[in-house]
């Protein structure tokens, strides 16, 4: 079992505590990716040195830089640590962590950035159940709500995280419209 970091918006951190989200979507970020025309292969593209590779699906999900099934992600989020209380800064005690979606803290304070956050702040383990790659226009309804849809929104599931998507993908060039390739990883919350 590997623990890997991952990154996620304060909406998203709200869906895991709540126990909305249990899977989450990412750009796989493979070169000319796609199926394979070459027998006994599913996929293919383009290595850094430029030269085609021809894969099967099991080697492919061996290849998902989050895991395969088994292994954990820590949920990185937007923290502070308490200073004041400790003298410390890598003490590792929890009740000198305040996170940002949960904690009422005055705005003056100084928030660090998710992708800083090192493994002793997290506060969320998943365990990935299962990966799988896909378009993400092949995201079904019962996806979009276990990507965290919120009940209370206006929108359906599929209008809500097509929204949600593009909000962190389009700018990138993988918006919804461009219907990349993705990472489809499930996952259970376990405690660390």
């Amino acid at each position: 079992m590997k623990e890997r970091p991952i990154l996620m918006s304060a909406p998203m951190v709200c869906a895991l505590i709540e126990g909305r989200k249990t899977q989450t979507r990412r750009v796989v970020a493979l070169r000319e990716f796609g199926p394979s025309d070459t027998l006994g292969y599913q996929w293919h593209f383009r290595d850094r040195r430029g030269l085609w590779n021809d894969i099967s699906t099991e080697r492919l999900l061996e290849l998902c830089p989050y895991g395969v099934p088994g292994d954990r992600l820590w949920v990185r989020e937007t923290w502070h640590h308490e200073d004041a209380s400790c003298f410390d800064p890598k003490c590792g005690q929890p009740t000198h962590i305040f996170y940002r979606v949960t904690e009422p803290y005055p705005e003056s304070i100084r928030w660090r950035p998710s992708i800083f956050m090192p493994r002793w702040a997290s506060r969320i383990t998943l365990e990935i159940t299962e990966v799988r790659v896909q378009r993400v226009q092949e995201t079904s309804h019962s996806d979009a709500v276990a990507e965290g849809f919120d009940v209370g929104h206006p929108a359906g599931p599929l209008h809500w995280f097509r929204g949600l998507w593009d909000s962190l993908n389009a700018k990138r060039g993988f918006g919804w419209a461009a219907n990349p390739w993705v990472w489809a990883i499930a996952f259970r919350r376990v405690q660390p």
